[in-house]
């Protein structure tokens, strides 16, 4: 993805902290706010350590298939 970048060992700390699994020396690919966050030793807001889930789909919603999908996203643009 084009927002995507790796992190790097000035990161580490602040990924052991955050990252149960996290091995040192692993790269990670981050969105740019995240990577500013970690640069800043912050942990990004929108972080599952900082609690953060996506809501539980409603069971009645509708699944799209792929031809819904790429219709809607033609009306959207």
């Amino acid at each position: 993805m084009k927002d995507l970048s790796e992190t790097s060992s000035i990161h580490e700390n602040i990924l052991q902290k955050i990252l149960p699994n996290y091995v040192c020396g692993t790269n990670v690919d981050i969105c740019s706010t995240c990577k500013a966050a970690l640069s800043k030793e912050k942990v990004p807001l929108m972080a599952t350590y900082n609690g953060f889930s996506y809501p539980i789909i409603p069971y009645d919603l509708p699944t799209l298939n792929l031809v819904m999908l790429i219709l809607r996203l033609w009306v959207i643009v």
